[in-house]
């Protein structure tokens, strides 16, 4: 301690500890060394998209700025002037910083449950408010002017079925022939798709954000769209022979592989900015 008082305190505390049978060793790890333990040991429940974005996170924001200092002198005034600097300084985006917040809450948080700390010194910061936009959904002519713009477009189906479902981008790419019903009208929103950076190329299927499915029932153009598009990928099918890929996707490319969430962007917006 800085003083006497400080140690005498600190002598006492320790001392009832020891007599109640909870004193536990103070740890010497850092917050950096303890970030690594908790991510690698922690985390196997969750996503691995999700835990690539704590990953991210924590490698090029928390560690280079908390990782040296030792876990159980972390306190609630560094945290916060970390949390001042990434929007003052680095100008992230208040919603980032919140999501940043949440991953150093839960890293310190197990902390605590294991005894390394006793209290959570993040609980004590104050976070940017985030300012929802307004959005504003396209109007008639907006939606007349967008068809007519994908209009021959090698992926008109895939973005108007999107446009009159509201689905995901990585929601109408993971959509499979089996979820859609032809027979009641409906489709099943059940999965998404998703890429991952640590894996140059690598795409997977996962549950949806939520993990909770949904049933859409579409207008009936919609539904015929998307009759259109299977009759479509089966001409593809026919004409790719052995190289086709049978992914059961709705949406593919001519060999029946997946797409990539560049391509469809890439056509998104060049409709959009026409």
């Amino acid at each position: 301690g800085k003083t006497q008082k400080e140690v005498a305190q600190k002598l006492k505390q320790a001392t009832h500890e020891i007599d109640m049978g909870v004193y536990r060793t103070p740890s010497k790890q850092t917050v950096g060394e303890w970030l690594d333990t908790w991510t690698s040991t922690y985390l196997g429940n969750l996503k691995p998209r999700t835990v690539e974005i704590y990953d991210t996170g924590i490698r090029i924001h928390i560690k280079p700025a908390l990782g040296a200092i030792r876990l159980d002198t972390l306190d609630a005034q560094t945290i916060q002037t970390f949390y001042n600097m990434l929007t003052e300084s680095k100008g992230l985006a208040p919603k980032y910083v919140k999501n940043l917040h949440g991953i150093l809450h839960k890293a310190l948080h197990q902390a605590v449950l294991l005894g390394y700390l006793r209290f959570n010194p993040a609980d004590a910061c104050v976070i940017p408010r985030i300012e929802k936009k307004e959005l504003l959904p396209l109007d008639d002519r907006d939606i007349t002017a967008f068809l007519r713009q994908i209009k021959g477009d090698p992926l008109e189906i895939l973005l108007t079925v999107t446009l009159f479902t509201g689905m995901r981008e990585g929601e109408v790419m993971a959509l499979t022939w089996d979820c859609v019903d032809f027979e009641h009208g409906t489709i099943t929103i059940n999965k998404q798709i998703q890429r991952y950076r640590e894996e140059k190329g690598v795409y997977r299927i996962v549950p949806t954000k939520n993990g909770k499915g949904r049933v859409l029932a579409p207008a009936d153009s919609v539904m015929a769209l998307l009759k259109q598009q299977q009759a479509q990928q089966e001409q593809q099918r026919k004409e790719a022979g052995s190289a086709w890929e049978n992914s059961n996707l709705v949406f593919t490319d001519a060999l029946g592989h997946h797409l990539t969430n560049s391509i469809v962007y890439r056509h998104f917006k060049r409709a959009a900015i026409a």
